[in-house]
């Protein structure tokens, strides 16, 4: 995660916005993995994909009180308070993730000091993810 930022990134270049129907950081990366740079934003239930990596290291970033908003989606276990706030967006990265398949799935890597998403074949039988964290 970048960190949280004003909803003045919604006025940088090449930005797309999206409404997501469970405020979900998962569900914001599924969404801009598309086609997309490797950039996405989460408030509340506003998606942004950012169609190419934006320098946004010029505009102000904001306390993470002001990205307390609590995700909707119950199996967002990493990213729980992580889905913006009232007026800022929390940024995030996809850290080089190839996913160009429809046939491929998002799982959660998930590990004390990498937690991210991955593509990973549907079929695949996967473990509990997440437990015991700390």
């Amino acid at each position: 995660m970048f960190g949280c930022y004003s909803s003045s990134v919604e006025l940088l270049p090449a930005v797309v916005k999206n409404t997501i129907v469970l405020s979900s950081v998962g569900m914001c990366q599924e969404i801009c993995h598309h086609g997309y740079g490797g950039m996405f934003a989460v408030k509340m239930n506003t998606c942004l994909c950012f169609e190419r990596d934006v320098n946004i290291y010029p505009l102000n970033e904001l306390p993470p009180s002001a990205c307390n908003f609590k995700c909707e989606d119950n199996s967002d276990d990493v990213y729980p308070g992580d889905c913006g706030g009232e007026s800022a967006y929390n940024i995030y990265g996809n850290q080089g993730v190839v996913f160009k398949s429809v046939e491929r799935c998002l799982s959660l890597q998930c590990s004390k000091y990498d937690n991210r998403f991955i593509p990973q074949k549907c079929s695949e039988s996967l473990s509990s993810l997440c437990e015991n964290m700390n």
